[in-house]
């Protein structure tokens, strides 16, 4: 041991050691903050006090009606009224919650909704020194180290928050929006007073068990969206950048200021130019009354013609190719400046689709240009999706006959301007929906509201405008952008030459090819302990030549699209206006299709899944009939 020691001593020494920079200091990588959530708590002694106070309003509201029952007077419009006069009793959430219910055309009679939108925000404004300390927790900065002014009584002053005037250091004139301090516990408290009515009506099966849920869920999480500053400001941000982008300067939306907005506050540009849509509607219906507003339309170059294109444009924009919508473009909440420039503003109301919402909103839009009633009716039903168990068929049978309806008017040369809008047309989707009892998505709600007010405004502005026009109008330059996007791409390609990107292109269509063939095996591996309890041997049958029909034209497909690619890559010389001309030879595709049907190879392998499928169905008819019970 001890000469193994001494043997090892001239091995073990100090070597050199990499200088350390960093001496005294943290080296950790510091993680990126969490995004925030809005959400707010409220104990139960505020909670309880609200419900005295809903109580106190149903009384109010009970009481009203047994007088007008005593009197022969109980209609659906006193009754509506009653309603409002009770929602306003409450205060404060209420008024925002009767706003949020007008919208559920859904739920309550039309009478109820009208009444309900009346309902105004003229809340107290609450004190400057306390939007002071909002700015301060936002900005992490004193108002004075921000602003060369700010005017301390609000130009606007709602439940949810108050508006401020402002001048920034450099001159420019702002909108400081600020939340009501502790108005979010106050909203987290009415709910839960809300959810504890309804579990009580529930039980005490006044209300279908479950029917209320998705009714309270839908509103707050309406109500809440609107709390959520940091999500308008995002919207707001959004809506700007698209509208340039799309190179249509004649919609746009204030510019907002990030670093001076947060949870609770957003800063952004000051409106002052131009006047307030609905400024412009009261000078079109009554001119002789408004001179000094028409005046002004004609120093500003406002066309009201031009303004109701623009604001379908805006409508059919959001709806099909945006990535979100305005849920409330009301005319107070739209500036129309100089040559008919529209300005929105207050983003606290927006509403996204996803892809299969999207798609039915283009049918029935189509469907309507081409006055198929039936075509509009089943694409109405993708947007009820997940349809509850009711009578399909019936329902869409009421459905078409109200569109069908609603297309007579929009022909008739003397129907009244408001018959002629699709208003009507969602009007009857929106009866349908409650005479079956069918609680409709918050986000179709809201686009039934946003196209209600833009088709109906733009009538206001001009009578005579046709909507399915002005459709297809949107609908061609959409088409136009979208082509245009798509031969930049290809000449830029083709200029390019093949790169690695156009080899990573080769690799994902392999791997998709891949997962097309695993896709199509088990389309054509149907395993009977799947299928055999639950479909009968001519349902099976049918599936399994559905299937088989619907693999042959899948693989036919694939097969002249590859062969085309091969065809076009094989051209010389290898340019875009070459291919072009390729493929608007007369008769290229139908060539090119009958090629490959008479190929001996592509032959053998559709004889193949015939005769596969057959013999499962052979199999399968040999067998009994067993349902499960």
């Amino acid at each position: 041991m001890r000469d193994d020691r001494k043997a090892s001593d001239g091995v073990w020494r100090k070597l050199p050691r990499r200088e350390k920079l960093l001496r005294g200091a943290r080296s950790d990588f510091e993680y990126p903050p969490q995004m925030t959530v809005v959400s707010f708590k409220a104990g139960p002694h505020r909670v309880i006090g609200r419900l005295v106070k809903c109580c106190d309003a149903a009384a109010y509201y009970f009481f009203c009606r047994l007088l007008d029952k005593l009197r022969g007077k109980d209609t659906q419009d006193a009754r509506a009224v009653h309603l409002r006069q009770a929602f306003r009793r409450v205060g404060g959430t209420f008024i925002k919650l009767g706003q949020q219910l007008s919208l559920r055309a859904d739920l309550l009679p039309q009478a109820y909704c009208r009444e309900l939108s009346t309902l105004l925000d003229d809340i107290k404004p609450f004190d400057a020194h306390l939007a002071a300390k909002a700015i301060r927790e936002t900005c992490g900065k004193e108002v004075e180290d921000i602003f060369s002014a700010i005017d301390p009584e609000p130009i606007g002053s709602a439940s949810i928050a108050c508006v401020f005037q402002a001048q920034l250091k450099d001159g420019t004139t702002v909108a400081v929006k600020v939340r009501r301090p502790g108005i979010g516990e106050v909203f987290t408290a009415d709910f839960r007073a809300l959810d504890w009515i309804g579990y009580v009506l529930e039980f005490l099966t006044v209300l279908r068990p479950g029917f209320s849920e998705p009714i309270r869920k839908g509103i707050r999480e309406s109500v809440m969206e609107e709390m959520d500053f940091r999500r308008e400001a995002r919207y707001q941000e959004l809506f700007r950048r698209t509208a340039r982008k799309r190179k249509k300067n004649f919609i746009t939306a204030p510019r907002v200021y990030p670093e001076y907005s947060g949870d609770d506050v957003i800063v952004m540009d000051l409106v002052t130019e131009g006047l307030k849509l609905s400024e412009v509607l009261a000078a079109v219906d009554q001119p002789s009354t408004n001179p000094h507003i028409v005046e002004r339309m004609n120093d500003l170059n406002i066309q009201p013609r031009l303004v109701a294109r623009r604001l379908l444009w805006a409508n059919y924009a959001g709806m099909v190719t945006d990535l979100f919508f305005h849920g409330d473009p009301s005319p107070g909440n739209i500036f129309v400046q100089k040559n008919s420039r529209l300005m929105f503003i207050d983003f606290g109301c927006c509403g996204a689709f996803n892809q299969s919402q999207r798609r039915a909103l283009k049918q029935i839009n189509y469907h309507q240009s081409n006055g198929d009633a039936e075509g509009m009716a089943a694409a109405s039903l993708t947007l009820l999706e997940p349809l509850p168990p009711i009578d399909i068929e019936a329902f869409s049978d009421e459905l078409e006959a109200l569109y069908q309806t609603s297309l007579y008017a929009m022909k008739s040369k003397h129907a009244k301007w408001w018959e002629r809008t699709t208003a009507v047309q969602w009007y009857h989707f929106l009866s349908a929906a409650l005479a079956y009892k069918l609680p409709l998505p918050p986000v179709v709600l809201r686009m039934a509201r946003a196209t209600l007010l833009y088709d109906t405004v733009a009538a206001r502005l001009d009578n005579d405008i046709v909507f399915y026009d002005e459709y297809r109008r949107y609908e061609r330059f959409a088409m136009k952008v979208g082509g245009r996007k798509i031969r930049e791409e290809l000449e830029e390609q083709l200029a390019n030459g093949i790169d690695d990107r156009h080899f990573m292109i080769i690799d994902k269509v392999m791997r998709t090819g891949n997962r097309v063939v695993y896709q199509l095996e088990r389309l054509m591996d149907l395993q009977p302990f799947k299928f055999i309890s639950d479909i009968r041997k001519g349902a099976y049958a049918v599936l399994s030549l559905f299937r088989m029909a619907l693999i042959m034209a899948i693989v036919t497909g694939a097969i002249v699209f590859v062969v085309a690619l091969v065809d076009l890559f094989a051209l010389k010389p290898l340019n875009i206006k070459h291919i072009c001309s390729v493929l608007q030879e007369s008769g290229y595709i139908v060539n090119l299709t009958r090629r490959v049907l008479q190929n001996t190879g592509y032959i053998v392998a559709m004889w193949a899944i015939v005769l596969h499928t057959v013999r499962r169905i052979l199999f399968r008819l040999r067998d009994k009939d067993i349902f499960k019970a």
